[in-house]
């Protein structure tokens, strides 16, 4: 029970924790970023409350969509939908950064 955010483009799959020690979705401010959205066990929502913005990731099936933050910031995003036990770890750490901060998270990940 938990989110984790690949970057293919990037060959970066590992992801570093925020501060909430949740996984951590960075993302560049300005910059629209395409999302693919699966579920492997049950349906979750993917919440972006700072944005009020939410999807549902379902089982069997894979969404996409594109997403464009247009402010820094950092805050928690979550599962919206009720999904279990373990719903209340649906958590994860969004951290919006410049797309240099961003490109240097990247090769930060990189060299892992």
């Amino acid at each position: 029970w938990g989110w984790k955010f690949c970057y293919p483009a990037y060959h970066v799959t590992e992801q570093t924790e925020g501060p909430t020690g949740y996984p951590t979705l960075v993302l560049p401010v300005g910059e629209t970023a395409t999302f693919k959205l699966v579920s492997l066990d049950v349906v979750h929502g993917f919440d972006l409350p700072n944005f009020d913005f939410s999807r549902y990731a379902l089982p069997g099936v894979t969404n996409y969509f594109d997403f464009t933050p247009q402010q820094t910031e950092s805050f928690i995003g979550r599962c919206s939908h009720l999904c279990g036990l373990y719903h209340a770890d649906m958590l994860f750490y969004v951290k919006v950064v410049t797309p240099a901060q961003f490109m240097s998270w990247i090769h930060s990940q990189q060299g892992r």
